[in-house]
């Protein structure tokens, strides 16, 4: 592991504390919701899609990934 990444170890089984999950999460109740997909290229398409909008949405991946327990990222 290079020296500038410190691992952050989590429970074996904690969604709630991993940023990933609850990014996974809102994606879904965001832009997923209420929505039949009846095929796997439908799905692709719909996730792609999610991962765009939430990426256009100006501080959306940081609101729900902004957990107060994580370290500060550093800036240079």
């Amino acid at each position: 592991m290079p020296a500038n990444i410190t691992p952050l170890f989590l429970p074996t089984y904690s969604p709630e504390l991993n940023p990933v999950e609850e990014l996974w999460y809102e994606l879904r109740r965001h832009f997923l919701a209420k929505r039949a997909i009846d095929t796997v290229d439908e799905l692709i398409e719909a996730r792609c899609n999610a991962w765009n909008a939430a990426l256009h949405e100006p501080g959306f991946i940081k609101s729900v990934t902004g957990f107060s327990w994580l370290p500060p990222l550093n800036k240079k």
